[in-house]
């Protein structure tokens, strides 16, 4: 997740906005401003797993991913973070290789 995080530096937060959509929340900092967007995501239970009958049957805990990314005040993003359960190992394909900032063509 960390690579996702990295390929935003340099990288206007306008940018992340358009690919990402907007930020679940903002915070001002001394150095300009976080933007934070959170992810859930429902946790995957293989069939025919857990007990299903008498109402015995747990509802799973969606997993979190939460993004942070740091811009300075004129918009350009520094740095970032993440953290949660759910968030992405790689980001070679799929979800997580979307997350990745992508040039406009």
């Amino acid at each position: 997740m960390q690579e996702v995080i990295d390929s935003w530096k340099s990288v206007p937060v306008d940018e992340a906005k358009r690919q990402w959509g907007p930020p679940q929340a903002m915070q001002a900092l001394p150095a300009g401003t976080a933007y934070v967007w959170t992810d859930s995501v429902p946790a995957a239970r293989p069939p025919g797993s857990g007990p299903r009958d008498a109402g015995m049957e747990r509802t799973p805990v969606p997993g979190q991913c939460q993004r942070k990314l740091v811009a300075d005040p004129n918009g350009i993003v520094t740095g970032g973070e993440w953290r949660g359960d759910a968030c992405c190992i790689t980001a070679l394909a799929g979800r997580c290789a979307a997350l990745k900032y992508r040039a406009r063509s």
